[in-house]
């Protein structure tokens, strides 16, 4: 379970960085 939260997060700062380009 803990690969699913690191992999959770890691998508969230994907997201945050292309969000702010």
């Amino acid at each position: 379970m803990d690969f699913i939260m690191k992999r959770v997060i890691f998508l969230c700062c994907k997201l945050h960085i292309q969000r702010n380009g």
